[in-house]
């Protein structure tokens, strides 16, 4: 899996906003959409006790869904 960093993660709200406001001119709405070859589910938690989380997603072939990398922090 290649994972493109679009933008740096230690930002303030302001600056996450000028983010959010930045990348959704990269949406694209509408138009003729392929059927996808991969999908994957995710999930982050957190809680509010303790200073750590997790995060998980799995990657499957799409349609058969034969997992094709599973990753966790």
């Amino acid at each position: 899996m290649i994972i493109r960093s679009l933008h740096p993660w230690n930002v303030s709200y302001k600056e996450a906003i000028r983010i959010q406001n930045r990348l959704k001119k990269e949406l694209v709405h509408g138009g003729a959409v392929s059927m996808p070859s991969t999908v994957a589910g995710l999930d982050v938690s957190i809680s509010k006790n303790s200073q750590y989380g997790w995060a998980a997603v799995v990657v499957f072939s799409f349609p058969d869904l034969r997992q094709i990398e599973e990753n966790w922090a």
